[in-house]
């Protein structure tokens, strides 16, 4: 498991902006939409650009549906070697990582001074 993984699997959320979502897809037909928003779901939840291969998997359509598969993926994705990649997505996910480590590190810098606001407390009191 790598880095943006372990990060990807500690985020419980990211921003799903409707109006921007329905102002690019208000064409999309109701089975476009599900497979669209399957994509996503994956992108999101494991950080990872949709393997060619998996790709009527991830949008749990079989083959009943290539067309709609493969026109959602040519109408939002660039294909790179065997994946299929979501640029906003991608840089979603790396913005809300970036957010989540910064706040690890307040988090770890809060403690440090709390635990050496403890030890000069008790090191005044034992004076």
């Amino acid at each position: 498991m790598n880095d943006i993984t372990k990060d990807i699997k500690k985020l419980k959320w990211y921003p799903f902006d409707w109006d921007e979502y329905s102002g690019e897809t208000f064409y999309l037909t109701t089975i476009q939409h599900g497979i669209y928003i399957l994509f996503q779901r994956h992108l999101f939840s494991t950080g990872e650009s949709i393997k060619h291969e998996d790709r009527f998997l991830i949008s749990k359509t079989g083959d009943a549906n290539t067309s709609d598969v493969d026109f959602i993926l040519k109408t939002f994705f660039v294909r790179k070697e065997e994946y299929w990649v979501h640029v906003r997505c991608e840089e979603l996910i790396q913005k809300q990582i970036s957010k989540h480590r910064e706040k690890l590190i307040a988090i770890s810098k809060a403690r440090e001074a709390k635990a050496k606001r403890i030890k000069l407390d008790k090191e005044s009191a034992n004076v």
